[in-house]
């Protein structure tokens, strides 16, 4: 059973403080998932949930869409029909909107607590940090089915939320913590800063692209770069970074990736992904992967994209696109070493370098 015991309140008004919440972001591998939280009259939150790890968190509002609320599957999270405070086992809403079932077994959620977290400007919303208890629930998914977005966020989720996409004050920075760590903050207002983040950033403006992934719902926050003439999509979904046949092809010849020969199991027995694996003397030989604007550019190097177990593997965090993508797939090796700033006000995205160095260990 995973169960949180702490939850930080901090209810202010963006224009006089900027506050941050304690997310523990920890990914094995796995994948976060998202669901859409009813949380009060004419409130969808969108929920990210990892079952690799303790995580469980909460973005952005939206009109309540019953014709989505289908296949719920069982044991599934309720909320009570209050949105400041107080939530608890007796409440009354459904949390999932997703036609499929979610995760390869059957799970049963529970509240513990949860809490309004923030204020925003306009008094109009509040995003909650909720903890709950988890039974009877698999590491392992066969395949993805669910939403995702920028750090779990649809774009519906701020875009068309109740008041939020009006304000100038709707900002947020997200500081992606390395592996296996737990630092992870979000900052939000105008002004929000992290002094683990570089000063200087590259923006780019929002668009919106398809969903990725088989029986996921809306679209995605992505970009445009100009340097790769290709759509980057940020997503937590994935410990990967995807990339087009020809780019992956270089970096191919210079790595030799195979397939993992071992029959990795969890602790039920069940197998897990299987990686592609690299010699590790070729790590420092690996491209240089740039993207961005000229004379600007965001880069990923092989200490980025490949990792080395805690046994001595080591993995390459890079995939190819399929022939119908259009897009990159900028996950865990991206966001770990850039934060990234959301205006909802202005639509765009905004990079900067982490001031801290990433890990180059995880576990298997």
């Amino acid at each position: 059973m995973i169960t949180f015991n702490t939850v930080l309140t901090a209810i202010c008004s963006l224009s006089k403080c900027f506050p941050q919440l304690d997310l523990p972001l920890r990914l094995e591998e796995g994948f976060l998932q998202t669901t859409d939280l009813n949380l009060a009259t004419n409130q969808t939150l969108t929920v990210a949930l990892d079952l690799a790890s303790d995580n469980f968190w909460v973005f952005g509002a939206n009109k309540v869409d019953d014709a989505l609320l289908q296949g719920v599957p069982s044991g599934v999270l309720k909320t009570a029909n209050d949105p400041l405070v107080v939530f608890n086992e007796s409440s009354t809403r459904f949390i999932v909107k997703y036609r499929k079932p979610i995760y390869e077994d059957d799970f049963n959620i529970t509240i513990q607590f949860a809490r309004s977290v923030i204020n925003l400007n306009t008094n109009a919303l509040g995003i909650p940090q909720i903890g709950v208890a988890l039974k009877n629930v698999t590491t392992y998914m066969s395949y993805l089915v669910g939403g995702s977005g920028v750090f779990g966020m649809q774009t519906s989720s701020y875009a068309n939320g109740v008041t939020i996409s009006n304000s100038p004050g709707n900002v947020m920075l997200l500081y992606t913590p390395t592996y296996g760590k737990t630092e992870g903050r979000v900052a939000t207002g105008a002004n929000a800063v992290d002094s683990r983040c570089s000063n200087s950033s590259l923006t780019f403006p929002m668009i919106r692209t398809r969903a990725l992934y088989p029986g996921s719902e809306g679209n995605y926050f992505a970009f445009n770069s100009t340097l790769t003439n290709k759509k980057m999509l940020l997503s937590t979904m994935t410990s990967y970074v995807v990339v087009d046949p020809a780019t992956f092809s270089v970096v191919e010849k210079v790595l030799l990736p195979v397939w993992d020969p071992r029959n990795l199991t969890d602790d039920k027995g069940i197998p897990l992904r299987k990686h592609k694996i690299i010699p590790c003397n070729l790590t420092k030989s690996a491209p240089v992967l740039t993207f961005g604007v000229e004379g600007k550019s965001l880069t990923l190097d092989g200490t980025d994209y490949v990792k080395r177990t805690t046994t001595g593997y080591c993995i390459l965090k890079l995939r190819q696109m399929t022939a119908n993508e259009d897009y990159w797939v900028l996950g865990y090796p991206f966001l770990q070493k850039y934060c990234v700033k959301v205006d909802f006000y202005k639509k765009t995205l905004s990079f900067s370098s982490s001031n801290q160095v990433a890990g180059e260990t995880e576990d298997e």
